[in-house]
Formats: C-alpha cells, structure tokens, sequence
C-alpha cells in the first residue's frame, strides 16, 4: 500500500534537483502522484516535463501549437478525446498528466520492440521509425535515470 503524498514528495525532490526555483514542480508532482501512472511512468513524465518546458505547466511552445509542462502536440485547435482544448491543459496540471500518459502509454505499446530507452519515440515525433524520436526518447531516459538512479525500466 502507497503512502499517499509520499511519491508526489519524492518527485517533486528529485524535479527539485533539475530546476531548484520556479517553475510548478510541486503542481506537477502531485498531477502525476494523483493519476494511474506506475513508478516507471511517473519518472518518464518527470524528465518529459523537465526537458520540455523545464517544468512549466502553462507552457505553450512550437508556435502555439504544443501546450502544457510535456508539450503535447495539438495543432490546429485539435481536442483531446475528454474534449479538452491545448488552453485547457495549459490550464490544468492534472488534465494536462492525463493526456501525457495515455500519449506515453500508446508510446510504449506502438514501440514495444525498440530497446526500452527509445520506446518514447512515437510519443516525440509520432512514429517509431524515427531516428530523431529515438534519439529524443534516449535523451529523456537519460534525464530520468540522472534524477531517479538506475537503469532501464
């Protein structure tokens, strides 16, 4: 049994170390201590935040057209399936972690045969053929076991 706000404490710890002032670690480390996420997951959605906008909740970025601290790619004014426009999970610490995992969880799956450093890599570029997105998602494992320690997971 999980000792509630314990992991959102540990996370927000270890986001501490990359970014010390600013940004919403502690708004983010509680999104994601909140969600379904299992220890591996959350420590992938602490080093997608951190790298994407160092772990600013209302960041908007590629031209208006990425929202949120994990820079979720929505152009065109395109809506999450809950309905939720980009401005909404800018808004929205917890909608925004939602949408990041369900992204993070497809990514792993689409991926699976990939070695586990590069199974992010169709949730950076939207496949996983993709050299950049393979060396994007070895990047933010990277970032990851700077943060949390240890190998892949």
């Amino acid at each position: 049994m999980r000792i509630p706000l314990l992991r959102a404490a540990y996370l927000a710890a270890a986001m501490r170390l990359f970014r010390p002032e600013g940004g919403d670690v502690e708004e983010i480390a509680l999104a994601i201590d909140a969600s379904d996420a299992t220890d591996s997951e959350a420590e992938w959605l602490a080093a997608i935040a951190f790298r994407e906008s160092t772990f600013v909740t209302s960041a908007v970025g590629d031209h208006g057209e990425s929202f949120c601290a994990f820079q979720l790619h929505m152009p065109g004014g395109v809506r999450t399936r809950e309905g939720w426009s980009g401005e909404d999970l800018a808004a929205d610490a917890t909608k925004c972690v939602t949408v990041a995992l369900r992204h993070l969880r497809r990514s792993f799956i689409h991926c699976q045969n990939l070695p586990p450093h590069e199974r992010l890599a169709a949730y950076a570029t939207g496949t996983c053929l993709s050299r950049r997105g393979r060396h994007i998602s070895a990047d933010r494992d990277h970032i990851r076991r700077m943060m949390f320690g240890g190998g892949p997971r």
